[in-house]
């Protein structure tokens, strides 16, 4: 019988889950070294993870430090697929010997352009949502100056979004309305971390994009 058209698929990533493996067991850190040494192109680095791609594979590789909230992350995004959450292609593994997992996950790229400029709509909902909540807003002071911008005669926050709905349809008229699939993300993400007792961090390098999609890579940094 002929193989599925995913077996060669499936068959490429075990290949490439066992050089990363046997990358971890040869080399001691740091990361960037091992993988560069084998080819990989280094995406990012952070306090405690790693991005890398091989250029002859269409998903990268992720590797980051334990003890971390990132696995809940990604817990939480394959119990709720969404456009603007990473797509994985396997559950997170140790790398054999050390404090380290690794996951497979879709390629994304940067923003073509300034968080603000290119998704206004999506960072004003957000920005939003967290004032409802009082959760911590990075980029708040940067959203109501575009704000101010957009109202030049009225002093339009988050407090006076929140209070009144016919100023948030207002402010979507002027700037578009963000995709409803954003708002259920925002709304469920949310909702889990709250009852998960779980701390946000949204700087904008935590942003990327899948084509025009705004994809939230990570926000959860640690429990309360």
């Amino acid at each position: 019988d002929a193989l599925p058209i995913c077996f060669p698929v499936t068959i490429r990533m075990v290949i490439q889950e066992l050089e990363i493996t046997k990358l971890a067991r040869d080399h001691a850190e740091p990361w960037y070294e091992v993988f560069t040494h084998y080819g990989w192109e280094i995406l990012g680095t952070g306090r405690e993870a790693y991005v890398a791609l091989n250029p002859h594979k269409n998903y990268v590789i992720k590797i980051w430090r334990q003890p971390s909230a990132y696995n809940k992350y990604v817990d939480f995004v394959k119990k709720h697929p969404n456009p603007h959450f990473p797509r994985f292609f396997r559950e997170p593994r140790r790398i054999p010997g050390t404090n380290f997992y690794y996951i497979a996950l879709e390629k994304l790229d940067p923003l073509k352009d300034n968080l603000l400029n290119a998704f206004l709509p999506e960072m004003i909902y957000l920005g939003l949502i967290f004032y409802k909540h009082r959760i911590y807003f990075q980029q708040r002071s940067e959203v109501s100056q575009k704000l101010a911008k957009i109202f030049p005669d009225n002093i339009v926050r988050f407090h006076s979004l929140a209070e009144d709905q016919n100023l948030q349809e207002k402010t979507w008229d002027k700037i578009g309305h963000p995709p409803d699939t954003w708002k259920k993300a925002v709304e469920i993400l949310v909702q889990f971390a709250l009852e998960q007792h779980l701390d946000f961090d949204l700087p904008d390098f935590n942003f990327m994009r899948w084509h025009d999609t705004l994809v939230i890579t990570n926000c959860i940094v640690t429990g309360k």
